[in-house]
């Protein structure tokens, strides 16, 4: 394969993994829909609400997922945002490094080893923490120009 195709490889594979702002919810397996008459009539309004927002084939699914895309590409817009913005605030520089760090390290494995985006949900305090120093760099810049 060489190098340069490896790397290739690599850099596609984490665009595929980095792309669904879902986490491929509802990609694998299946989701028993069969619900018994009895049990229908027990889940009342607030069930069948909610069961129309996460079920795949519900008529608001849509909406939701591309609500979670919306928010999935504000968090990445948002973790790059202090790679452009150069400022001498930093929270404290071993906060925000080893948050970066953790964030590089969990790609890299998925990368590596699994390649399906469904993992990253676990490390989404992570990516959450590395949006919210965006927000703050943000909040900084505009408030030093006043």
């Amino acid at each position: 394969m060489g190098a340069a195709r490896y790397f290739r490889f690599l850099n596609e594979k984490l665009l595929w993994i980095t792309n669904d702002g879902t986490f491929f919810w509802g990609g694998e397996g299946g989701f028993f829909q069969g619900v018994s008459p009895s049990v229908e009539a027990m889940q009342g309004n607030w069930g069948k609400t909610l069961k129309s927002w996460i079920v795949i084939d519900s008529p608001n699914y849509s909406f939701l997922q591309t609500l979670q895309q919306g928010l999935w590409l504000l968090f990445l817009v948002l973790i790059a945002v202090p790679l452009f913005i150069k400022d001498e605030f930093d929270l404290t520089c071993d906060l925000i490094g080893c948050l970066r760090f953790s964030a590089v390290g969990i790609l890299s494995f998925i990368l590596l080893f699994e390649g399906r985006s469904r993992y990253l949900i676990s490390f989404l305090p992570v990516f959450a923490m590395l949006a919210t120093y965006g927000l703050i760099c943000i909040d900084k810049k505009i408030h030093r120009r006043e």
